[in-house]
């Protein structure tokens, strides 16, 4: 038999029979499911308040669309897509190629996956790119700075101008901007977060710039620091943007397309790391021990807006 998602109304009944104390074998009878995955489902997506249905479907919905991204690279999708570079075919020609044989192995392709694969074999020292039409020049962007056709979906009370006013004054704590910084060459890249306040900062150094690896890093530096907002920029980089909110319990703004300096803060500590790291480096030479020990330099660095307080005493005086 083949396995299928817990629905929402089954996810509804796991919490209505869990609350009523009945045994997971139990649970699993009634919904014709095996008590592994009941036992598993309130395990994995147990908050802090207790396994809620709602919260739960979200957030499994959200990691299900994490995992159709990936592209599983098996040698024979490595051929054919070599082949058809070879006959000129460009990357959306392949990708929709595949989409239209209906292809039942498995595996997802896009154009997207198509030119991260070439990348990836030209820094591995490759000449799959030299294939490419434009011959592996820069693709054209829209106006928003996003390939076209790939634009963030955000909704209208996400827009900047609807961040509330506190925010705004820094009336309270917990309100971040963030940003990346990438190294020369498009080589490596660090996860920025700044608090508005404090101007305490954290830092991850990151696998990778896709929207998984930045939504991971980013929830993993954060999840133990007080958060009610995160203000960004439109990159493509943020696109799990919705997952990110719904796991550290935040509201989420995004900048207006080239309007930087409306998280002016982050963009500031971009400077100030690059007395660390110039940019003229690439990024991918880092450790992480060197990315903490910049972090506690910044954090540990007094500053005239705080009194020449610490962002790290702050913080902790805000706790």
């Amino acid at each position: 038999m083949a396995y299928t998602h817990l629905t929402l109304e089954q996810r509804a009944q796991i919490e209505r029979l869990h609350k009523e104390g009945l045994s997971l074998a139990e649970i699993g009878r009634r919904l014709g499911r095996h008590e592994t995955t009941i036992g598993r489902e309130l395990r994995k997506r147990r908050g802090a308040a207790g396994y809620n249905a709602e919260v739960a479907h979200v957030e499994a919905e959200c990691l299900r669309r994490v995992a159709r991204r990936s592209t599983k690279w098996t040698p024979e999708l490595i051929k054919e897509m070599e082949e058809s570079m070879a006959e000129g075919h460009s990357p959306q020609q392949i990708a929709g190629r595949w989409k239209r044989m209906g292809r039942e192995m498995g595996e997802r392709l896009s154009t997207e996956s198509v030119y991260r694969r070439v990348g990836e074999d030209r820094r591995r020292g490759g000449n799959l790119y030299l294939l490419l039409r434009r011959g592996g020049r820069r693709r054209r962007r829209d106006r928003c700075g996003t390939r076209r056709g790939h634009r963030l979906k955000i909704r209208l009370e996400q827009e900047i101008e609807r961040r509330p006013q506190e925010i705004n004054d820094r009336t309270r704590t917990g309100d971040w901007e963030v940003d990346l910084i990438v190294g020369a060459g498009q080589q490596g890249a660090v996860l920025v977060a700044v608090e508005r306040v404090t101007r305490y900062c954290r830092l991850r150094l990151l696998p990778n710039k896709t929207a998984a690896a930045v939504s991971s890093a980013l929830i993993g530096m954060l999840k133990d620091m007080p958060v009610a907002s995160l203000t960004m920029d439109r990159g493509l980089e943020w696109a799990d943007h919705e997952y990110i909110a719904l796991r550290l319990n935040a509201e989420i703004y995004f900048c207006r397309p080239y309007h930087s300096w409306e998280k002016g803060l982050v963009e500031q500590h971009n400077g100030l790391l690059r007395e660390f790291w110039p940019k003229d480096l690439a990024l991918n030479t880092l450790t992480h021990q060197a990315v903490r020990r910049a972090e506690d330099r910044l954090n540990g660095r007094p500053r005239r807006v705080l009194g020449y307080a610490t962002p790290a005493e702050q913080m902790l005086e805000s706790a």
